[in-house]
């Protein structure tokens, strides 16, 4: 028996409460106070499960650091696609393995999708059909079938910026695409047919940018992250309506949602925000009167910039990305910090995360 000097496996977040080896010695698995068991191998950095390439020519995977600005789970839970800043459109159908061991795949699939960058992806299912829809620089927003990887009907258009963010209400009806200028484009999924436009807020000021876009959780609102600390909310009923949700005190850089989950935020304060319907039947306080909103706040040590955050389908679990290679694990019912330490990023900046809906991984 060899003792391994410094050797240590991160990943629980709280105390190890127990370890058990396999008969043969090679895999370590150990339970702790986050209530989670890992399986670990003697080649498993963290937990990390694999690393995803990019094909560059159907061949060979070949990695490209920082060149991905977009990516989605499928919402069976295993498929992952991803948008890079040449247009294309890369697919990873399954990566799990028996062994656990760390593994790198190239993706299964890859097209080119956009003349410009692709900067927000969804990946969502309309009927029996597994469906991506892509919004780039070029303005535009394209369906597409995750078999054949061809478009579905002709690109939604209407002469917009560069697309920032793209969101599909819950009942997979409608998809809403937010451009950099602050325009935002609501469209019927199945049909590909307009329906609504909202124009950016009267009070915007030169360098004004829109972030991000989500559906609240019962689909009844619209919320939009910008270049200001509020969370505006749209009334899709009432076209008139506007809300702006005080809490933050600086941008919105992302928005998430979860069955249990009406609305969250990450900001460039770094504050992760979560908030309640019932704000809305409270009366807007304006002037020196201004107080917070917001329903509670995960964590309050850390103001590292954050740029994005997802949730798991049941809204119990909250992963959050930002600058340094921030990145944190959270359980959304306590609101405990579950896991901060993933090797693979060091301190690069996390451009964007997604977290499967059954919360069983993440990229």
């Amino acid at each position: 028996f060899s003792l391994i000097q410094d050797g240590e496996l991160v990943g629980h977040g709280g105390i190890a409460m127990g370890i058990a080896f396999n008969r043969e010695g090679t895999r370590l698995a150990s339970t702790g106070q986050d209530g989670s068991i890992r399986i670990w191998g003697g080649k498993t950095p963290g937990f990390s499960l694999a690393q995803l390439q990019l094909s560059s020519d159907g061949q060979q995977a070949v990695p490209l650091p920082g060149n991905v600005s977009a990516i989605a789970i499928g919402p069976n839970g295993e498929s992952v696609v991803a948008g890079d800043h040449k247009g294309t459109i890369y697919l990873w159908r399954s990566f799990h393995q028996p062994d656990f061991e760390p593994i790198t795949l190239p993706s299964d699939q890859h097209w080119h999708a956009h003349d410009q960058a692709i900067r927000s992806l969804t990946f969502i299912h309309i009927g029996n059909q597994a469906v991506i829809i892509s919004g780039g620089d070029d303005g535009l927003l394209k369906r597409w079938d995750a078999t054949s990887g061809h478009t579905i009907g002709p690109d939604m258009e209407d002469q917009a910026e560069p697309i920032q963010s793209i969101a599909v209400s819950p009942d997979t009806q409608l998809v809403a695409a937010g451009s950099r200028d602050g325009t935002i484009r609501l469209w019927d999924i199945a049909t590909g047919k307009h329906i609504r436009r909202y124009e950016k807020p009267l009070n915007a000021q030169e360098g004004y940018e829109l972030h991000t876009l989500s559906f609240t959780a019962d689909g009844k609102y619209l919320a939009i992250g910008d270049s200001y600390a509020g969370v505006r909310i749209l009334d899709l009923a009432k076209p008139e309506y506007e809300r702006i949700l005080q809490g933050h005190i600086d941008s919105i850089q992302s928005l998430s949602r979860g069955s249990a989950r009406w609305l969250l935020s990450a900001g460039a304060d770094g504050r992760i925000l979560e908030w309640h319907p019932t704000i809305l039947d409270q009366p807007t306080v304006e002037g020196l009167r201004k107080h917070d909103e917001f329903k509670s706040r995960l964590g309050f040590r850390d103001s590292t910039p954050l740029t994005s955050i997802d949730t798991s389908g049941d809204g119990k679990l909250i992963l959050i990305g930002g600058r340094k290679g921030r990145l944190e694990l959270w359980d959304g019912d306590e609101h405990v910090q579950i896991a901060t330490h993933f090797p693979g990023h060091q301190s690069s900046d996390i451009q964007a995360v997604a977290l499967a809906p059954d919360g069983k991984f993440f990229v």
